[in-house]
């Protein structure tokens, strides 16, 4: 299963002392460097403020995508979205059918 990650900045993260915010920071950074290495983050973007992201992961199951956003050292500093998405040619053929059934002519 694939899913996107929207990733925010809570502003209690702001609220730490500096030398705390840059020891949250290379932690979380550590960590998705190691997901990106064992295959299971697929792509991650900043957004261009440098105050959130937008990534794509794939995991095996629901419980295991809850439990990589769990041990991100920042997760308790980020407001997190995830969407589940679906591949190109899936989402053509699903809509595709979707026409044949309620689409008559």
């Amino acid at each position: 299963m694939k899913f996107l990650a929207i990733t925010r900045t809570k502003d209690t993260y702001y609220m730490l002392p500096l030398e705390t915010r840059m020891d949250v920071m290379k932690g979380a950074l550590a960590y998705v460097e190691k997901c990106r290495k064992a295959g299971k983050c697929k792509e991650f973007y900043f957004t261009a403020d440098l105050k959130g992201g937008t990534s794509i992961w794939e995991v095996e199951s629901s419980e295991e995508a809850a439990r990589l956003m769990l041990k991100n050292p920042d997760h308790a500093f980020m407001d997190i979205d995830i969407q589940p998405v679906v591949e190109w040619d899936a989402g053509v053929k699903a809509l595709t059918e979707y026409r044949k059934r309620f689409v008559k002519r």
